[in-house]
């Protein structure tokens, strides 16, 4: 009995670790499908809130330092629309492209990437808080020098993104493809990537990001060649 309720207490302790907040949504929001007027509300000064997106399409376009709380953005297509600074609070993306886009330093709290097209997107020293990406393709993607704090991957492509120099607190990468993902100086201890493919990952030469890292029997042979180290049939 003192076994199972030991067990039961540290399952209870690691969903409370890895529990992350929704968006919240006071309002109804107002819905807006005009490009231009998109366009204009952003460059301006004020916030920018209670508002669904839907099916804006704008490109080139220098939104930097723009603030958006309690809004939705649907099946979104921006491209290299420049987002440096931007300030993202209870935010939802879902069935939208921001491949290409810069939200160099900018601020994430409370925002989910639902079956987002994020391709070569820039996330540079960007922070994010209860943040999410679900069923996206981040492929090429750089969060270099980023930092996450309470945030999960679930069922998403990262194949060749960066993600050196990330500082992770109670993240999750859950069935999602990290292909070839560069973890160079980024401390993977304690995390668990046992549901994840994780062949050829970019770390540095005396591999000490994988100290502690978590995974499968089967992924032994996929960092034993990171290692040098090669497997040999028993006859």
């Amino acid at each position: 009995m003192t076994v199972s309720a030991s067990a039961e207490a540290y399952e209870r302790q690691e969903k409370s670790r890895f529990r992350i907040a929704a968006p919240e949504f006071p309002e109804i929001p107002e819905t807006l499908t005009d490009d231009s007027r998109f366009i204009v509300m952003s460059q301006g000064e004020d916030e920018i809130e209670n508002i669904l997106f839907s099916r804006l399409d704008a490109a080139d376009e220098d939104l930097s330092e723009s603030i958006f709380r309690h809004c939705r953005f649907e099946g979104c297509h921006f491209e290299r629309i420049e987002f440096a600074k931007a300030e993202f609070t209870d935010i939802i993306f879902k069935d939208c492209d921001l491949s290409n886009c810069t939200f160099d330093t900018a601020y994430f709290c409370r925002v989910r990437f639902e079956n987002c097209r994020l391709y070569g997107t820039d996330f540079v020293r960007s922070v994010f808080k209860e943040t999410i990406w679900t069923s996206s393709n981040l492929s090429y993607s750089s969060l270099t020098g980023c930092s996450l704090n309470h945030a999960g991957f679930k069922e998403d492509n990262l194949t060749g993104a960066d993600l050196s120099e990330v500082k992770l607190t109670a993240v999750r990468f859950i069935e999602s493809d990290l292909t070839g993902v560069s973890f160079f100086r980024t401390n993977l201890k304690g995390m668990d990537l046992s549901s994840c493919v994780i062949r050829g990952l970019a770390v540095s030469d005396n591999f000490s990001e994988l100290r502690g890292l978590k995974i499968s029997t089967a992924q032994a042979q996929d960092l034993a060649g990171l290692l040098g180290v090669s497997y040999i049939e028993a006859q």
